[in-house]
Order: C-alpha cells, then structure tokens, then sequence
C-alpha cells in the first residue's frame, strides 16, 4: 500500500511538472523565514521546470542564489532563468513589488509568504471576504494584492507560510494556503479528451478512502463522454457523470478540490447532470453515496429517499448491495 501511495505522488508530480513547466513564479517573502527549508523548497521548484523569481526584505545574504537589481531587466531574469538559477530582487516592500513584477513578467502564481500572512488554511476566498482586521494590518498590501488578483491575465495570489509551500502549491494536488479568488471565469462543460488525467486525480482521494468505487485513469477515458466538468480559467476543479441504466440515470463520481468547495460548484454540476438527463429523455435520475454529507446535498437538488431495490436492474446486477450507501431518486 505505502509504495501504491509512493507511485501516486510521483504521477501527481509529473502530472502539475507538466503543467507548470517554463511557466514564471513569482515568491514574496517579508520577515524572518527558514531559511534552509525554503532554499530547498525552491530548488525542488526550479528542478521541476519552473520559472521562479524571489522578492524578499533582507533575506539574500542566506539564499544561494544571484542578486539583481529592483526593478531587474528581464533580459537579466531570462539569462538566469537558462541557466537553472533563482534571481533574486531585495525591496522593503517585497509583496507589492512582487505583484508589479508578476503582472509585468505574466507569472503563473504570486505566493506571497511572511508574518503578515493569516494563518495558514487551505480554501479560496473572495476579496470581499478578507477580514478588516486584515486590511487595517496592512492597507497597502491588500490594496496591491486586491488590484492584482483582479486584474486581466493573473492566475491565482496565494497567501502561505511553512516548509514545502511553493512545492506542495504548485505540484501537489490539494494545494497549500489560501487562494485570493478574483473575478474568474469559470463554468460547467462538457469533458474533453485531455480532461482524464485531472478527473482521476480529482477522484483519487474518494476511490481510496472507499467513498467512491475503485478507477483507473483508463476506466475515466473510457466513459469520458459521461462526465462533465467544472471550469475555473481553464483549469478543471470539479467533476460528476451520468451513468445510463435503461430509461433512468445514475448520478455519480462527484468531487471538488478541497480549495474550492462549499461554493455550490458541486450543486452546479449535479443541476447541470440533471439538466442533461432531461434533454436526453430519461424518465429520472438517481445516485447514492456512503457519505453522510453527499445525503444532504442530493437533496438539496430535489431528489427524495429512495429503496436500493426499486433502482434499474442493470446498476442492482453490477454493485455490491454490502456498501452501507443510501439511495435518492428525481422522477422527471
């Protein structure tokens, strides 16, 4: 199992290596910080095929990598980035001249790090939602960070702290911080041919914590066509299927990246299955689930208790009747 585990991480890897690979990062780091652990943290990165940029208050003298001039000539930055290098930029205000400097550059990712980062939690929260405790802090910084993350072209802020956190962001699939959520465009759609590998790393942690039945990354390309998928500037973030069973179907294989749930994008593909059973002329739909919170949320889209034994035929001839699942049905 624990080597099972091991070969899943490493696919996981690959999998964001390839995704992030010659892309820029832009990491702010203000106040003290551990210094080794973040010197390994980005080399680990930078070995990965990213393109990292460091803005920090005082830390170069520790870091082992090149100095250069704030604000540095990106001709400066490119030659570095060739080289397997991490510039560095030293500034008293290394986060709003990191968020200048990643709009500039058309960063990937600005991870801002320090002791004026909240405490480190996993999730996406609207700009609204920072706390005015917060902002009084720090007016400046909000200010900057807010006109960042909702400006054109800028893939995520993301406020962190701790060993690994450029790592465990950009090459793990839950993530690490809080993501300051912006003006997004995102949206439910159909799966595409390349969407496989992302949906069986989205169902990966329910398969194996037994919530959702065991598949591979080939058994997900082979019912494509069944899944939908939720949207979030082109990166795939949730997903559900209906499964055909005569003149009803199946709603399942439901999961979120934990950064964006309880922000009704499950709701909305479980309406957008349910939308889709209707246009195909099936009588209802139904699902089950072990979990005691998937309950509540098939009822939240209309559909009612339901007997095991009243489900179609061909789903009683292929599950095993043992799970401890309960059943909902929608008739249409």
């Amino acid at each position: 199992m624990e080597r099972l585990r091991r070969l899943r991480e490493v696919l996981e890897v690959q999998h964001y290596a390839q995704r992030h690979a010659g892309h820029v990062v832009v990491v702010c780091v203000a106040g003290p910080a551990q210094v080794t652990e973040l010197r390994l943290d980005l080399r680990a990165v930078v070995a990965l095929g990213v393109r990292l940029l460091v803005v920090h208050d005082g830390l170069p003298g520790k870091l082992p990598f090149p100095g250069t001039a704030c604000p540095p000539k990106v001709a400066t930055l490119q030659a570095l980035w060739d080289a397997g290098r991490v510039p560095c930029v030293t500034s008293s205000t290394p986060f709003q001249d990191g968020a200048h400097l990643a709009r500039e550059l058309g960063a990937q990712r600005l991870l801002c790090m320090g002791p004026t980062v909240p405490p480190s939690r996993r999730g996406q929260i609207g700009l609204r939602e920072i706390p005015a405790e917060a902002r009084a802090r720090n007016p400046a910084l909000w200010t900057t960070l807010e006109a960042f993350a909702s400006g054109p072209g800028c893939a995520a802020v993301v406020l962190a702290r701790g060993a690994g956190a450029v790592f465990a962001e950009l090459f793990t699939h839950h993530g690490s911080g809080l993501m300051l959520g912006h003006a997004l465009a995102e949206g439910v759609r159909p799966a595409h041919p390349g969407d496989a590998a992302d949906i069986f790393l989205l169902l990966r942690d329910d398969v194996h914590r037994g919530a959702i039945r065991p598949v591979d990354e080939h058994g997900v390309a082979e019912t494509l066509e069944q899944h939908l998928v939720y949207v979030i500037d082109g990166v795939v973030v949730g997903t559900a299927r209906l499964i055909p069973h005569g003149d009803r179907a199946e709603l399942s294989r439901f999961a979120t990246l934990p950064r964006y749930r309880g922000r009704g994008r499950a709701r909305a593909l479980g309406e957008a299955l349910i939308d889709r059973a209707r246009a195909q002329g099936y009588a209802g739909v139904f699902a089950l689930s072990i979990e005691a919170r998937m309950w509540g949320f098939f009822e939240s889209l209309g559909m009612s208790p339901a007997d095991r034994a009243t489900l179609p035929e061909s789903w009683l001839a292929g599950y095993d009747l043992s799970r401890p699942s309960r059943a909902y049905a929608l008739a249409f």
